[in-house]
């Protein structure tokens, strides 16, 4: 019989693949690393508040790393993606911001604020023609009432680009 060291001894292999097994059948229930961890939801609330108020205080790096643990043992809730994506686009992380909010729209497809944010980082980036394209469909996908005011917002910002891109142009030439 095989066995596996840790520190508290040892491990049957036997008993390894038991465990093993009933943490991939965990995460293939929709299980999470905070499940397992036991955090509560009480616990999770109290961390995420934390974030937001380190965010809320310009402790971008300090907020980030909060919503990335968050994010990682509930991966679930938007909320710590999103907050994930602005912590790191404030810190003009743009790359990081820009994964954190395509993240984002995977967990929710119907919701344009992490595509608008999205948009603002690959402008940030300097590629203002992409991130026309992409203001643009923030602009077509908000159509819900709730979504309104940010689609005169991505509007604003879609004619700001286009404005820009003619100075550029006419510079240019």
């Amino acid at each position: 019989m095989s066995t596996i060291q840790n520190d508290t001894g040892s491990l049957s292999a036997e008993d390894f693949a038991a465990i093993s097994e009933r943490v991939a059948q965990h995460f293939r229930e929709g299980g999470t690393l905070g499940d397992l961890a036991g955090i509560t939801d009480e616990q999770f609330e109290a961390l995420y508040a934390a974030a937001y108020r380190l965010y809320a205080s310009d402790r971008y790096e300090d907020a980030a790393k909060v919503f990335a643990y968050l994010g990682m043992t509930d991966p679930h809730d938007r909320r710590y993606t999103l907050g994930l994506g602005a912590s790191q686009q404030m810190l003009k992380k743009w790359d990081e911001a820009i994964a954190a909010y395509t993240l984002c729209i995977a967990l929710d497809v119907d919701d344009p604020v992490p595509a608008f944010h999205m948009a603002e980082c690959v402008a940030g980036k300097g590629d203002l023609a992409d991130a026309q394209t992409l203001m643009a469909e923030v602009v077509q996908r908000c159509k819900a009432p709730e979504h309104q005011a940010l689609k005169q917002k991505a509007d604003a910002m879609l004619k700001l680009m286009a404005m820009r891109a003619a100075r550029t142009a006419s510079a240019k030439s």
